[in-house]
């Protein structure tokens, strides 16, 4: 969600509510796909058990959380991060979105569009439930103004590409993952301004 979350939400609330994206990825979209979600996977992929304990520690290996943790602590020492360390970062930021949309078009199976219908009640709570529950969450939380719009809008991004990971791994059906991900990228651009004009 972060791959186009945060590009969407700093074009239009501005590159200071950036960080409400990485945090509502990591903070609250992957741990639970990482938790609730390969519980899921892993009944309905291999019918196997996993505990919970196990997705604990996948999520907490992940390096974009190390990544944010590292960040805070340079900011809230106060240490001065050298130019051209912040000038790689942005360039490997920038190679985030081609590389999440090749990935995903290695596993993008067109003949598979007939099996869409089934995807639909998937992409309908993801497009349609998702950024409301974002809304009224943040709403209830205590969130105003531009934040509570950023939230808004993180809450209406498309599948998350992490998702095919989990799909591959619990020997799901990646292609429609696959699908089920670019269907909701280019719907995104047709239900997010209705969503947010509704909500706000």
């Amino acid at each position: 969600m972060t791959y186009l979350g945060l590009p969407v939400i700093t074009e239009v609330l501005g590159a200071q509510r950036g960080y409400v994206a990485i945090l509502y990825d990591l903070l609250a979209a992957t741990p639970i796909l990482l938790t609730v979600g390969v519980f899921i996977a892993a009944r309905y992929g291999r019918g196997e058990q996993v505990s919970f304990a196990a997705s604990i520690r996948r999520v907490l290996r992940l390096p974009p959380l190390w990544g944010v943790a590292a960040g805070m602590v340079v900011h809230l020492g106060g240490i001065t991060v050298p130019q051209i360390v912040l000038e790689t970062a942005g360039l490997m930021g920038k190679a985030v979105i081609p590389i999440m949309i090749f990935t995903v078009g290695l596993a993008l199976d067109f003949s598979d569009l007939g099996r869409l219908p089934i995807a639909i009640p998937a992409l309908v709570l993801k497009l349609g439930a998702a950024p409301v529950l974002a809304w009224w969450f943040g709403s209830r939380f205590g969130l105003t103004g531009e934040v509570l719009r950023a939230v808004t809008i993180e809450g209406a991004m498309p599948v998350m590409v992490l998702s095919l990971v989990i799909a591959d791994e619990f020997d799901l059906d990646v292609p429609l993952a696959a699908m089920c991900i670019t269907v909701s990228t280019v719907a995104l651009f047709f239900t997010m301004p209705s969503a947010m004009k509704m909500l706000f």
